[in-house]
């Protein structure tokens, strides 16, 4: 199957039914083993619950990751070919999620989520900027990250750039991948890390989900914030 037609196939099948992502894709299977993928800061955060009350419990130990800096200013490439940097989302929330294209599910899994969830918060929704960088710069040019990111929402942006400037970016935000053994045909898939970050309008780390949050837990605990920054 060529690669175009494989990624249309697996953005489909994540749309019909969310996958459950897990942490780290090993050699095409997926591990929940974070020891390898992110500093201990991110591997003691719990999984969200399903009410309320323990959201906000699972909120207070996320932001327990704040103590080690996550995040970082990056110079990088949109998928329309248009040089951005840190500054250029400054105002808007930013969800920001690590992977690439050629994924044949969990990427496409995690996109689905983040497109729900910021659908869910209707209006408020506008004050949330989706963006997905590829770990993958060799395959992700503008072009498939235009065409990629487009299937999940209008606003969502693709970033792509240099090896180096695109590592400096995972490295900031405590992200792993890894290319893994390449098959007879040439091709090869990707081991990383799959958090979906949440930054302030200061590009300062809020919180993160997990595989186990929910589109629905995930924009409870947006609305949150949210109100929480109105009220102050």
């Amino acid at each position: 199957m060529k690669n175009g037609n494989f990624r249309h196939f697996a953005v489909l099948s994540a749309l019909v039914a969310f996958l459950g992502f897990g942490a780290v894709q090993v050699g095409g299977l997926w591990s929940n083993d974070m020891n390898t993928a992110m500093t201990s800061s991110l591997a003691s955060i719990s999984p969200a619950a399903g009410d309320e009350k323990a959201i906000k419990k699972v909120t207070s130990v996320k932001k327990t990751a704040s103590a080690s800096k996550i995040g970082a200013e990056f110079s990088l490439i949109d998928h329309n070919g248009n040089a951005v940097t840190t500054a250029d989302f400054a105002g808007k929330y930013m969800l920001v999620f690590f992977g690439f294209t050629n994924c044949p599910d969990i990427c496409p899994a995690g996109l689905s989520k983040i497109a729900s969830a910021v659908k869910s918060l209707g209006p408020q929704g506008e004050q949330i900027q989706p963006v997905f960088i590829t770990i993958d710069p060799e395959r992700d040019g503008p072009q498939a990250m235009k065409e990629y990111v487009g299937m999940f929402l209008p606003n969502m942006i693709g970033l792509t750039g240099s090896k180096e400037d695109l590592q400096k970016t995972q490295n900031g935000y405590k992200v792993y991948s890894e290319k893994a053994d390449s098959d007879d045909m040439g091709g090869y898939m990707m081991n990383h890390s799959a958090y979906i970050y949440l930054m302030g309008r200061d590009g300062e780390f809020v919180t993160v989900f997990s595989s186990d949050d929910t589109p629905a837990e995930m924009a409870w605990e947006i609305k949150r914030i949210l109100s929480e920054e109105n009220e102050g």
